[in-house]
């Protein structure tokens, strides 16, 4: 049997926000248990049934990093096509360096990242590229995109949001 398991630090705060039960939806056939810390899988190599499947199980785990951490978003976006949308905001830290929020909006959900460069050399090159999302949307042809906004200072979509106290100096907004 091949066991594998997920760990992360913001597991306690994004587990019973989707992460779960997003995990349980695509990955229910191999969850062996969830730990504090995140989930333990285990896949029995002994069977055809897995022999069988094989592409679409490493694919499936190929994405339980993205199950993990968009499992929030997703039961956000679940919860608002049902009509029944969230009216909370969420927010966790996505890596030590990246806050994420979702923000509900009625009919959409906002999502926000907030971002601290460490290095002065990243804190430059991170300010290019997250200015090329405001650049982009200028082209004719890309007028009808969703909007991306980028800003230094936290968007309207934060209002009444906790703002943890990491040196933000990036705000990208969806």
């Amino acid at each position: 049997k091949l066991l594998i398991e997920l760990t992360t630090p913001n597991w306690s705060k994004i587990r019973k926000k989707g992460a779960e039960d997003r995990i349980n939806e695509v990955l229910k056939d191999w969850v062996k248990n969830f730990k504090d810390d995140g989930a333990a899988f285990e896949i029995p190599l002994d069977d055809e049934k897995t022999c069988s499947k094989a592409v679409d199980i490493a694919q499936a785990f190929s994405k339980l990093r993205i199950l993990a951490l968009g499992g929030p978003l997703y039961s956000y976006c679940k919860a608002l096509q049902s009509g029944k949308a969230l009216t909370e905001a969420f927010d966790f830290p996505l890596r030590r360096d990246t806050h994420c929020w979702l923000v509900p909006k009625g009919d959409r959900v906002a999502v926000v990242f907030g971002f601290e460069f460490g290095i002065r050399t990243d804190r430059i090159i991170g300010n290019q590229i997250l200015t090329e999302f405001l650049e982009v949307r200028r082209q004719k042809d890309l007028q009808s995109a969703p909007v991306i906004a980028y800003s230094k200072d936290p968007p309207a979509e934060l209002k009444g949001c906790k703002i943890p106290s990491f040196n933000k100096e990036a705000f990208l907004g969806y």
